[in-house]
């Protein structure tokens, strides 16, 4: 499970590099609330010696989606907090099941919803940085050959 946590943890410091160099503002906040949520999500697990803490995932879950939900963006940035209002919703459903036999569904849709929200955050990053390039008057200039310096 660390195994897998390790390379989570890896996609995600990528996509949220990804949002600080390319994404804009909003997708760097995003970027910065789930490296914090994984964080303290991950404190939780192992200071408690639980998998399934979901009152704690529950409540960092909220916290993350008030904060990439506040005054979103772009497209990318409305999904990643439309998926925590729904792994909130996993927590939940969890708490009314709360078996042993469901824990392993329970992780494997959080683990699904989160890798949807990485592939979101680098997604949008690179389109978003993707149309500001092309948007630059320098990268056409440096395309049609000019050179700015003889103006």
């Amino acid at each position: 499970m660390m195994l897998w946590s390790a390379a989570f943890f890896a996609g995600l410091v990528c996509a949220a590099a990804l949002a600080f160099k390319m994404g804009g503002s909003g997708l760097t906040r995003t970027g910065l609330a789930m490296l914090a949520n994984w964080t303290a999500c991950t404190f939780a697990v192992l200071v408690l010696h639980d998998w399934t803490p979901w009152v704690f995932f529950a409540l960092f879950d909220a916290a993350a989606a008030t904060i990439v939900l506040q005054h979103p963006s772009s497209r990318p940035q409305a999904i990643i907090g439309a998926i925590y209002l729904f792994q909130i919703a996993f927590h939940v459903a969890f708490a009314v099941v709360g078996n042993g036999a469901a824990a392993t569904f329970y992780l494997d849709l959080l683990a699904l919803s989160g890798w949807l929200q990485i592939g979101t955050l680098a997604g949008g990053s690179i389109y978003g940085g993707g149309r500001k390039a092309l948007a630059s008057p320098h990268l056409w200039h440096r395309l049609r050959g000019a050179d700015s310096s003889h103006r």
